[in-house]
């Protein structure tokens, strides 16, 4: 719960700030308030690095990103490009409550999730569209103004057309796509976790990691399969040091209800990718504070439409379409991240580099059988990678690990790809969550 906007002191009546903690399930640090107006406060964990009443607060992890901001006498809530965190809002009985996490608002007052149906439909939604019957959700890009307890919605949600050139000359793509990576991730004086399979896209990320410091790696392996190979021979070539991680089904249910309401899934296709990564952050969170990853660049160089589960899953068929998908699912949220005291930076999500990545002549993205090789030539030109690591093919986070059987195990389910159950699986688990918010 990185914030929580609440109407002017009201909540804070009889009942301490540690006591508000409890109920509101902070990650980190006590609460206290960072902002205020005459009409509202904010009340924040030490994961805003701001000093009480200041007239700004910016919260980046990653893409991340939510700023806080006093004008006037009105309160500024804006959130990233991508929707990464979401800001929920909602009528309270003299004023707003305002908070990325639903959790945080269900200690407050009832919050309810769609109906079954609702929640499980495949296709394209709204930018605005809410998982919760009771909380209005702020387009991502937008702003949300507070002022005399009106709550007003400004500017228009970013879109990324993915409009992909339709020729390749006269346009250097490496040189545009690896200019646009050198910026995505900012240096930070923390300890760096990379998360690699061994494929082109960890292995981008990695090296970005490793030209700015010391980097431990982690990967993951299951009964069903492993990275462990390629990811070694990645460690051995960057020079980072290594840990393999084995997830097995005794806890795969506790890191899946995990996942499931940190990031308030309800989605399966969703909860099978972040049960991935928590179990690499549990080891990775014992001497980083900072987690890379790849993930999102498949998505990105249409690969994705290519796996025919994946899109039989998800029911919808653009890039375009898959790229809006993640602003709703929670999918690249940070919450169960940040539980663990983890910023998140997914290198590939990062809006500079997804408009260029979006515009690469389809004939660049998949040339002769190799995925991505716009992306291969990017690494190898700009010193990322040598060769030899660049131009390895890469396997899929779940395909790789054979998390996706362990998931459909544990449930008792006989396909891998039964993402309608597991789907039934996560509304259940939030539902009861937010049910028995205090």
């Amino acid at each position: 719960m990185p914030f929580i906007v609440l109407p002017r002191l009201r909540p804070l009546a009889g009942e301490t700030l540690e006591a508000l903690a409890a109920r509101l399930c902070p990650y980190r640090g006590p609460l206290r308030e960072v902002l205020a107006t005459p009409d509202v406060s904010v009340i924040a964990t030490s994961l805003l690095a701001a000093s009480p009443g200041r007239a700004r607060v910016t919260l980046d992890a990653g893409t991340a990103d939510v700023e806080l901001r006093v004008e006037g006498s009105s309160l500024v809530v804006r959130t990233d490009p991508l929707g990464t965190c979401p800001v929920f809002y909602a009528r309270a009985a003299d004023g707003w409550l305002v908070s990325p996490e639903a959790k945080a608002l269900a200690a407050l007052a009832p919050v309810r999730l769609r109906r079954d149906d609702e929640l499980l439909a495949q296709g394209p939604r709204a930018p605005d569209w809410s998982p919760f019957e009771d909380l209005l959700r702020l387009p991502p890009g937008a702003a949300l103004r507070l002022l005399r307890g009106e709550a007003l919605v400004e500017g228009s949600p970013r879109r990324f057309d993915c409009v992909r050139e339709t020729d390749g000359r006269g346009q250097d793509w490496p040189a545009r796509l690896g200019e646009a990576l050198d910026r995505a991730l900012p240096a930070a004086p923390l300890g760096t976790a990379a998360y690699v399979s061994g494929g082109i896209d960890s292995s981008v990320a990695c090296a970005l990691a490793r030209r700015q410091g010391e980097v431990r790696t982690y990967s993951l392996g299951t009964r069903h399969g492993d990275e462990f190979a390629d990811a070694r021979s990645l460690a051995e070539g960057l020079g980072t040091e290594h840990r393999e991680v084995h997830l097995d089904a005794a806890a795969l249910r506790a890191e899946l209800e995990r996942v499931v309401v940190q990031n308030e899934v309800f989605d399966g296709l969703t909860a099978e990718i972040l049960l991935q990564f928590s179990a690499l952050d549990a080891a990775a969170a014992v001497t980083c504070r900072r987690v890379v990853t790849g993930y999102g660049s498949d998505l990105l160089f249409d690969g994705m439409l290519r796996h025919v589960e994946y899109m039989r899953a998800v029911g919808l068929s653009s890039t375009a379409q898959l790229v809006e998908r993640t602003r709703w699912t929670g999918e690249l949220s940070p919450f169960s991240a940040w539980s663990r005291g983890l910023s998140v930076r997914h290198v590939f999500w990062d809006p500079d580099v997804m408009d260029v990545a979006t515009r690469v002549p389809r004939g660049l993205c998949f040339v002769d059988g190799i995925e991505k090789r716009v992306l291969r030539e990017a690494a190898t030109r700009s010193g990322l990678l040598p060769e030899r690591l660049a131009c390895r093919r890469k396997t899929g986070l779940s395909d790789g690990t054979g998390a996706n059987r362990l998931f459909s195990e544990v449930l008792g389910l006989t396909s891998p790809h039964a993402y309608r159950e597991k789907s039934r699986w996560c509304v259940e688990r939030l539902r009861r969550a937010l049910e028995d918010s205090p």
